[in-house]
């Protein structure tokens, strides 16, 4: 559309709440100041879709974590999280351990349940195969407890990937954090929410109860990341 290309993405029945999670996702990481795909909502018929142009041009390429697990031989001695990082070191990857521990505190703090291999890695200069960097964080849809029932929106035990697999021991690998969660205040993810929801609550897919429920777990979940952030950097 008007010279770039786009990705539509539609969400899963019967709430199709993802294309909102990606939009809702997208404004908390604006605030949060962290590189990431800009989404939009749209529509086709009576379904809703996230759209956003492509990170990649014809001089770029995307190279997911997944290649670069096959960098070196994981050692019994390293975790997943450990042997990620040796393999970026080996492949001499300009990325700081902080900007991947942002992503997985983002991650829990949205409850993301699909953060997989595939779903973060890096953008590589496609003719001269030099890396550039961490890619933008893209797809979060699969968050916000998308796919439970309203009364079992919780914050505790939530699934997680790639590392560990659950939010609660994902956040133990990580040693030090610059997040700016403060940035969130409750007000800002009370409005955010609502606003961005609105359209789906207006067509009684999704129920007021469920926008306010997520409000109350986000708002939650960053005063305990906040602290967790306190605890680790006061170490």
């Amino acid at each position: 559309e008007h010279g770039k290309r786009l990705l539509y993405k539609q969400g899963s029945g019967p709430l199709y709440q993802q294309p909102y999670n990606e939009v809702f996702a997208s404004t908390l990481l604006d605030k949060l100041q962290i590189s990431h795909v800009s989404y939009q909502l749209n529509s086709i018929g009576d379904k809703p879709y996230s759209v956003c142009e492509t990170f990649v041009d014809d001089h770029t390429e995307y190279i997911p974590a997944s290649d670069i697990l096959m960098m070196k031989k994981h050692s019994n001695n390293d975790n997943a999280y450990q042997h990620f990082f040796k393999c970026i070191e080996a492949l001499k990857i300009d990325v700081p351990q902080q900007a991947i521990n942002n992503i997985l505190i983002f991650d829990c703090l949205i409850n993301n349940i699909d953060r997989h291999y595939g779903n973060f890695g890096f953008i590589r200069d496609a003719d001269t195969l030099e890396f550039k960097g961490l890619a933008p964080v893209f797809d979060n849809g699969n968050s916000l407890w998308y796919n439970v029932s309203d009364c079992e929106i919780i914050t505790r035990n939530q699934p997680a990937k790639p590392f560990r697999n659950t939010h609660e021991q994902q956040l133990k690998l990580i040693k030090s954090s610059a997040l700016l969660l403060s940035m969130l205040d409750d007000n800002f993810v009370k409005k955010a929410a609502y606003d961005i929801f609105a359209p789906a609550v207006k067509t009684g897919r999704i129920s007021i109860k469920r926008v306010e429920s997520i409000i109350r777990n986000v708002n939650y979940n960053v005063l305990v990341l906040h602290k967790f952030q306190e605890q680790i950097n006061n170490k």
